[in-house]
């Protein structure tokens, strides 16, 4: 009986060695199992990594892309920039272009004014010359005037002189007096007069006329003789008379 209980002693020891080899398979397994699920967590924490780094990938090229759109948004902000720039730059020109046509209208004008001062000047130097041909014309006419006043009072001077004449004629010729008797008057300071009765005392003067007096009926005689004759007198400019006043 011990023995048996030795034996069941033993075999309890074995049971219980199995038991212990049991746990020890089990607590293996356990471990196995750790270390698949650490495996598991492992290959979790990779697939997670992989998804994060593609996550980012992602996030990088969505970055990228938004970039990109930022940058062909501001391509066509500049783009609206120069177009608004050569919008402003047309309307410069065309408004430049209106300011040289408007110039160029105030020039047109400016010289359509100048043509019509020109015009009234053209008149106007035409007036004066009227007014100058008119004054010539009215100076002729006065001159014409002047000439037939002259021509009648040559008339009335040779009507006188021819009455003078005649009445030198009807008192015979002139009387001739000595120069000591006109010497003698003149040093006792008396006016020399002629003592026939037929001058009635007039004045003795030297034979030769005085400023003031008729030139003799000789000269008008030659003069109108010469005139007729067309000679020198006729044909001369200017006669200068010598010594006396020229009437």
């Amino acid at each position: 009986m011990d023995r048996v209980d030795v034996d069941r002693a033993d075999m309890d020891r074995v049971d219980v060695d199995r038991a212990d080899m049991d746990r020890a398979d089990v607590d293996r397994a356990d471990m196995d199992r750790a270390d698949v699920d650490r495996a598991d967590m492992d290959r979790a924490d990779v697939d997670r990594a992989d998804v994060d780094r593609a996550d980012m990938d992602r996030a990088g090229v969505d970055r990228a892309d938004m970039d990109r759109a930022d940058v062909d948004r501001a391509d066509m902000d500049r783009a609206d920039v120069d177009r608004a720039d050569m919008d402003r730059a047309d309307v410069d020109r065309a408004d430049v272009d209106r300011a040289d046509m408007d110039r160029a209208d105030v020039d047109r004008a400016d010289m359509d004014r100048a043509d019509v001062d020109r015009a009234d000047m053209d008149r106007a130097d035409v007036d004066r010359a009227d007014m100058d041909r008119a004054d010539v014309d009215r100076a002729d006419m006065d001159r014409a005037d002047v000439d037939r006043a002259d021509m009648d009072r040559a008339d009335v001077d040779r009507a006188d002189m021819d009455r003078a004449d005649v009445d030198r004629a009807d008192r015979g010729p002139r009387h001739e007096h000595t120069t000591e008797y006109v010497k003698e008057a003149v040093m006792t300071g008396v006016i020399c007069r002629c003592d026939e009765p037929r001058c009635n005392r007039g004045l003795v003067k030297p034979d030769i006329v005085f400023f003031g007096e008729d030139l003799p009926l000789r000269f008008f005689q030659l003069r109108k003789a010469d005139i007729a004759k067309k000679a020198d007198m006729a044909k001369c400019d200017l006669l200068v008379v010598m010594g006396d006043g020229g009437r």
